[in-house]
């Protein structure tokens, strides 16, 4: 009678495990919070680096603002010099350079008109920045 009675419990517990479906158990695990925490830090160090690319742009506009507002002596400048000139970019400054070193020195503003990339237009922009 025991034996029955123990197989009929047993027989029961079986069914009671295919009929009733289990509960899904969420464990918290270290690696997810150490996930979300290195996300954390991640996100954090993307804004301090943004916020410090914005400084720097912050920064370099100031001074490029600050060196375009005096003059600019065309003979001795840089071509970082010559880009803050309005009308000029890049490869104009470079032409003026190069011209430079093959011409000598300017005499006047109008001299510049003999650089590639610069029209009498490009020129009325650039003469209130020039000095020579």
């Amino acid at each position: 009678m025991q034996l029955r009675s123990l197989c009929i419990l047993f027989t029961f517990l079986i069914a009671v495990a295919f009929i009733v479906p289990p509960q899904a158990v969420v464990a918290k695990s270290t690696t997810d919070s150490t996930t979300t925490d290195t996300k954390k830090k991640d996100t954090k160090e993307k804004k301090t680096k943004k916020a410090d690319k914005s400084k720097k742009k912050a920064a370099k506009k100031q001074q490029n603002t600050k060196s375009a507002k005096g003059k600019i002596n065309i003979n001795t400048a840089t071509a970082k010099e010559l880009a803050l000139i309005p009308g000029v970019g890049p490869v104009t400054a470079k032409n003026i350079i190069s011209y430079r070193k093959k011409h000598g020195k300017f005499k006047s503003s109008k001299d510049l008109l003999n650089v590639k990339g610069i029209g009498e237009k490009t020129l009325k922009k650039m003469k209130s920045k020039l000095k020579l």
